[in-house]
């Protein structure tokens, strides 16, 4: 938290007042709809991480931010789930039968304010209750690796399995998802089956090659540039989208590679002289 919070609440903050000044930034277009006590409600929402349990407001504030609901389920339930786990990676599916049951629970049962895990689609895209297998098959390939696969490994084929899985199921989904196909005809279900459990073994192969296998890619990761960018990485996670995305395509160019470059700099920079000087006070204060 002592990483996370800081950086986010501080570009949550900018993010909002730069929407109440320049409503044109809205990727969303809603800002401007909201009246007063709706905008305080956006905020608490969005500072306490709770706005990810809200269809209505998933989106607001820092559009991608709806994720670290999700991740901050998961560092809560983590700590208990390990103390019943005991080494035993067959009760991790016990987990996903519990956690999905709850999640339809309140899909079914639950009062729907503002969207509150208002349909099986929000539940499965948005919520930890419905992604949980990503992080069950996480914790379930750290296992493997800590009781089974110690030594490093020959070769690279889970490296490159991993990744060309990945390639492979992302293609299918960015077929399904046709620009030109009207949402009302998009086969939805099947998205979200590719994107949350097909899309793991994939996941899983990767990272075990890139911790077990002395791969091209592994190499690559572990030089001093991509040790910089794979520390900027969260600070880049939370501006590549929104507000600084629209500045630089109203202001500075609309080009990809070249938005991506600007942002890689500019997440840099904000690591450098925001982030890790917090994160290092935060850390000193609570040693």
């Amino acid at each position: 938290m002592a990483r996370i919070y800081p950086m986010y609440f501080l570009l949550t903050c900018f993010t909002l007042a730069i929407l109440e000044l320049r409503p044109a930034y809205d990727l969303m277009g809603v800002w401007e709809t909201y009246m007063l006590t709706d905008k305080w409600l956006v905020f608490l929402l969005n500072v306490t991480f709770l706005r990810g349990f809200f269809d209505f407001f998933k989106f607001t504030g820092i559009v991608q931010g709806w994720t670290l609901t999700v991740e901050e389920c998961f560092y809560f339930a983590a700590p208990f789930m390990l103390l019943g786990l005991r080494g035993k990676s067959v009760k991790l599916l016990l987990y996903a039968v519990l956690i999905l049951s709850l999640g339809t629970v309140l899909v079914c049962y639950a009062p729907h304010p503002y969207g509150f895990f208002d349909s099986f689609t929000f539940l499965f895209t948005i919520t930890f209750f419905g992604r949980c297998c990503e992080f069950l098959a996480g914790m379930g390939l750290a296992l493997l690796i800590l009781n089974r696969f110690k030594a490093m490994r020959a070769g690279a084929f889970y490296t490159w399995t991993g990744l060309a899985w990945i390639i492979a199921v992302m293609g299918a989904m960015a077929w399904i998802n046709d620009p030109l196909v009207p949402e009302e005809e998009m086969n939805v279900p099947l998205l979200i089956f590719l994107n949350i459990i097909v899309i793991l073994p994939g996941i899983c192969a990767l990272y075990f090659g890139l911790i077990r296998e002395q791969s091209g890619l592994r190499w690559l990761l572990e030089t001093k540039l991509f040790n910089l960018l794979g520390r900027a990485s969260y600070t880049f996670y939370l501006v590549h989208m929104g507000v600084l995305s629209r500045f630089l395509d109203l202001h500075v160019t609309k080009h990809s590679l070249l938005k991506f470059g600007i942002t890689n700099l500019i997440a840099i920079l904000l690591f450098k002289a925001v982030e890790e000087p917090a994160h290092r006070f935060l850390s000193r204060r609570h040693a």
